[in-house]
């Protein structure tokens, strides 16, 4: 198997820690503080398309790849984990639309997130379950050619931005669980305020409360009762930029162990030069 990244992959990582060196850390102390990235930052990832990495140009998106992904969400993670949190969410939900979605849902809701001018979110978890199909309350009750959704979703990245969330509802005609596309902030749409969470500061997790949320039957995802394999799809991709966000954060404390070690003096010489501190580092 061949390791060595091709001429673009070691582009897209470059331009990832160039940015994250220049425009995320300058910021770092008070994305943290304040638990949220400033739009101007967003702004600029969009500009440079890492709001749409592993998606195709006619959808809006880099034609990147899912490598290409990884290699620079590990980077922006370098310097906020939260920054890349937001687009490690957005680009789980945009995945979901992307492999189960029409061509006309493709065309109506990914080329404005995939350049960063919305945020996408994925809406499965509730206060009562995790990822147990059989415990979802949300309802979707048919009505005519519309649905009409309630309930409440928790702990769902990004929901407080405007843009599309895929939402797992228990659809009436079959009682199976389905996934619909809705916008944000649509009549009946509200979220509550951010949790505090221990880490990962400026990926805002916030509850959903649909009210009489009336979408089309167009916006179906996918078939229904097809929720629990969308939401199998999202657990799986949803690992790989977890993880990539968590190497990035771990070599982001390397590094800073290292300077450190270099830095430090004791009996007049910097504690790398020690054995033991050596062995740590290595």
């Amino acid at each position: 198997m061949e390791f060595t990244f091709s001429k673009e992959q070691e582009l897209i990582q470059r331009m990832a820690r160039e940015v994250a060196e220049k425009s995320i850390v300058p910021l770092a102390v008070q994305i943290d503080e304040e638990n949220r990235v400033p739009a101007e930052l967003i702004a600029e990832l969009g500009e440079l398309d890492f709001f749409g990495i592993p998606f195709a140009e006619e959808y809006g998106g880099a034609d990147g790849g899912y490598d290409q992904y990884v290699l620079a969400l590990e980077q922006l993670a370098r310097g906020s984990s939260g920054v890349a949190m937001i687009i490690s969410a957005h680009t789980l939900a945009l995945g979901a639309i992307d492999t189960f979605g029409t061509e006309e849902q493709k065309k109506k809701f990914m080329p404005l997130p995939c350049k960063g001018q919305e945020i996408a979110s994925f809406a499965f978890t509730e206060p009562g379950t995790g990822s147990d199909p059989k415990q979802i309350t949300t309802t979707a009750k048919k009505d005519g050619d519309d649905y009409i959704l309630n309930g409440t979703k928790r702990f769902i990245s990004n929901a407080d931005y405007e843009g599309p969330i895929v939402i797992f509802a228990n659809e009436s005609e079959s009682g199976r669980v389905t996934a619909f596309l809705v916008e944000k902030f649509c009549e009946g749409y509200s979220v509550s305020e951010p949790w505090s969470k221990v880490g990962m500061h400026g990926g805002s997790l916030v509850d959903v409360y649909l009210k009489d949320v009336r979408i089309p039957k167009e916006n179906i995802l996918g078939e229904i009762g097809q929720g629990y394999p969308i939401l199998l799809y999202g657990i799986s991709f949803g690992k790989v930029g977890v993880s990539a966000c968590a190497l990035g954060g771990v070599l982001a404390c390397y590094e800073e162990a290292l300077n450190y070690a270099k830095e430090k003096m004791h009996r007049d010489k910097p504690i790398a030069k020690f054995q033991t501190i050596q062995l740590r580092i290595a």
